[in-house]
């Protein structure tokens, strides 16, 4: 739902890691109300791409991320790693049609009587030295639009002077920024800045290039699969879209606090279906019911839609598995623990349908606009590249 992520939200502080960012103006301004993520997982390490729609003034932006493991490189991401996934998991779209009469018997529900079907499409988704404060910096350079610092802190105080000092503004954050340094795992951080040429971001804000970061084994030995949601619970959004895609050897399935119905019925590979009559433009209606769904998942119980799983072919990395992808729309105040992902052995195909229903002529006119969306959907995101 990439049109969708770009729509105007309020100024607010801090979400999916990004804090204000001090300045002589004064301007305390960074906001995100639409994070994505992208996990591939190997044997001995992790390369996960952020991807976030980011409110606010550019010279502003500051972003502070909690890695589970050693970092081993941080690099440019390519957008067409969120494209590809996008368009291979979105919902599928039907749209079946009945005659506009009162004695019609439409057999709503699944397996209904109805009367034609116009066949499924996809619904687009859219430094310096630490010194004596306990922290060290393993590395710093620029990947892409950003430049970045990486850091390890044994001492909460020392990493939440070290990065004021530099500008992040962490007030709204620093609780759990020490409870990321007490974790016997062994996060490290990377700080990330917008590079200075980046003078200003349009209104409405602005989906930024991908930033892939690569680790390997935590303190423990293990490797992790973390998005770090709790670094959003203090936003004053009213609500944020969080899109994860994993690929793995199975199924991804969220712990940590965090859950996902199931959506696989009778053992088929079709997931969840939803039906709403057509009002006029069907990408609304559908793209109004799927969200539905999300808030219902996501309500009080940290909930993840699995919208969908299969056999994928990375086109940047050419890594092949199961692809995941787990979607919400969540309250950030309930954010108060990470999503922990873990790889199972389970390869059942699930995918999403939403089925709409209307007159013949109600349901002719808004197949066309499917293509005006898919064409400013890949607009924007050419746009978003250059």
């Amino acid at each position: 739902m990439l049109l969708q992520l770009l729509l105007h939200v309020n100024t607010a502080w801090a979400c999916g890691g990004l804090v204000p960012a001090s300045t002589t103006s004064g301007s305390l301004t960074a906001a995100s109300d639409a994070q994505q993520a992208f996990f591939r997982v190997g044997e001995t390490e992790v390369s996960v791409e952020y991807r976030v729609k980011y409110m606010g003034d550019a010279d502003d932006f500051a972003w502070v991320i909690a890695v589970p493991g050693e970092v081993v490189a941080v690099e440019e991401g390519d957008e067409e790693t969120f494209l590809a996934a996008m368009d291979s998991s979105a919902p599928t779209v039907k749209t079946v049609t009945y005659e506009n009469n009162e004695d019609d018997d439409r057999g709503i529900g699944c397996g209904g009587a109805l009367k034609s079907d116009a066949g499924g499409r996809n619904l687009s988704d859219t430094g310096g030295a630490g010194g004596g404060l306990g922290v060290t910096v393993e590395g710093s350079g620029y990947a892409g639009a950003f430049e970045y610092t990486i850091l390890s802190a044994a001492d909460a105080d020392g990493l939440a002077t070290w990065l004021t000092e530099r500008g992040y503004d962490i007030s709204l954050a620093a609780n759990d920024i020490a409870a990321y340094v007490a974790d016997p795992i062994g996060f490290q951080w990377v700080a990330v800045r917008l590079q200075p040429d980046l003078a200003e971001t349009p209104e409405g804000g602005v989906l930024l290039s991908p930033l892939r970061v690569r680790y390997g084994a935590a303190d423990d030995g293990a490797l992790h699969l973390s998005f770090p949601a709790r670094m959003g619970a203090s936003s004053m959004v009213p609500e944020t879209r969080l899109e994860l895609y994993v690929l793995g050897a199975g199924l991804a399935v969220p712990g940590g606090g965090w859950t996902s119905p199931e959506n696989v019925e009778g053992g088929g590979d079709t997931g969840w279906w939803g039906y709403a009559d057509v009002s006029g433009d069907l990408d609304d209606d559908a793209a109004a019911l799927y969200d539905g769904l999300l808030r219902e998942t996501g309500g009080a119980s940290r909930g993840l839609w699995t919208a969908y799983a299969g056999d994928y072919t990375d086109p940047v990395s050419g890594q092949t598995g199961v692809l995941t992808r787990l979607d919400t729309l969540i309250d950030p105040a309930i954010q108060t623990s990470d999503i922990e992902l873990s790889v199972s052995s389970d390869t059942t195909p699930r995918s999403t349908v939403i089925q709409l229903t209307g007159t013949a002529s109600a349901s002719a006119a808004p197949l066309v606009l499917v293509g005006l969306f898919s064409l400013l959907a890949a607009g924007l995101a050419r746009l978003i590249r250059r």
